[in-house]
């Protein structure tokens, strides 16, 4: 029996003493991109002491790159890397970023 085509997705972690990456699947592009933006919005709240920066892909293509700025006291500015991110998740559902990542 053939198994049905899946999107995966990727979404990467690296600071300056270690790079992480969670992968998963979907069943389209589509799905792999709102799991992709969940994902990295779970690690993005967890916040921290580094200025992170996250990778995303789905399906091998590059959906964004995201870096954690410095707020005024030079803290990471964890909740504008939020709001960048939540900018991206408004284009995936509104729109398509690249043809690979159309939304049904």
């Amino acid at each position: 029996m053939l198994k049905p085509m899946t999107a995966t997705w990727t979404a990467t972690t690296a600071t300056p003493e270690a790079q992480r990456s969670i992968i998963g699947h979907a069943p389209t592009a589509a799905q792999a991109a709102r799991a992709v933006v969940a994902a990295t919005d779970a690690l993005i709240n967890r916040g921290g002491d580094h200025h992170p920066r996250y990778t995303l892909h789905v399906g091998g293509a590059l959906v964004a790159t995201i870096t954690t700025g410095a707020g005024e006291d030079g803290s990471p500015d964890h909740a504008g890397a939020g709001q960048l991110l939540a900018q991206l998740s408004h284009i995936l559902q509104t729109g398509p970023a690249t043809p690979e990542i159309a939304l049904n």
